[in-house]
């Protein structure tokens, strides 16, 4: 059985979310599926299917169904809850980011009344 262009885009992307959910970097990625980054990067864009074996080590290795992976049909995830805890995360570093913005401000206010004293 041949997949679409949209199931091979759609494998691809939560394969993609899986390598996101690890935070790991393509080549360790790579390393723990044993192929190179060439061949996950056509994978990860729905450009070609993943082969048997590394399906077989994404699912011992990152404990994730095969079936979700080929199918997205698996009663123990819910895509909405991915997609939504994407979208958490993005916010969370959005966050982190203004945090880091406001401490850099409050940094230079400091220095600025430092220098309206020596004046």
């Amino acid at each position: 059985m041949e997949l679409t262009k949209e199931e091979l885009k759609d494998q691809g992307r939560r394969i993609f979310l899986i390598r996101q959910e690890q935070n790991l970097k393509q080549d360790d990625f790579c390393a723990a599926l044993g192929i190179s980054r060439f061949s996950l990067g056509r994978i990860e864009r729905g450009e070609q299917p993943i082969d048997s074996q590394s399906l077989y080590n994404l699912k011992k290795k990152f404990n994730v169904s095969a079936d979700w992976i080929l199918f997205e049909k698996d009663l123990g995830v819910n895509t909405d809850l991915v997609k939504e805890l994407e979208t958490l995360k993005q916010r969370l570093a959005d966050k982190e980011e203004i945090i880091h913005l406001l401490k850099k401000t409050a940094g230079l206010c400091n220095e600025v009344k430092k220098m309206v004293k020596n004046t």
